[in-house]
């Protein structure tokens, strides 16, 4: 069983599961780690990011953005099912 899912702008088919988590970064380096100031910039550039990725899930599931957050800081897996009564997908296919 397969889900389709709507991500932050686009539709795509998911694996039998769906991962909800916080946002991530590849950007840090131990060069980042060591500029306090880029550090800080990352993490800026993170929480905005965060912020306006939990805002468009509240929108779309019907959930306020802290139990959004809350489900993110799980770091679960969801099966199709579990995730579209959550409302992060619209159909089992």
């Amino acid at each position: 069983m397969f889900a389709r899912h709507y991500c932050a702008s686009w539709a795509r088919e998911a694996r039998p599961f769906v991962l909800i988590h916080h946002i991530s970064t590849t950007e840090m380096d131990l060069d980042a780690l060591r500029d306090s100031a880029e550090t800080k910039k990352i993490k800026k550039n993170l929480e905005k990011d965060q912020k306006r990725i939990y805002k468009i899930l509240s929108d779309r599931t019907g959930h306020t953005v802290v139990e959004i957050s809350a489900e993110c800081v799980k770091n679960q897996s969801m099966t199709s099912e579990e995730a579209m009564r959550f409302g992060l997908i619209d159909e089992v296919i």
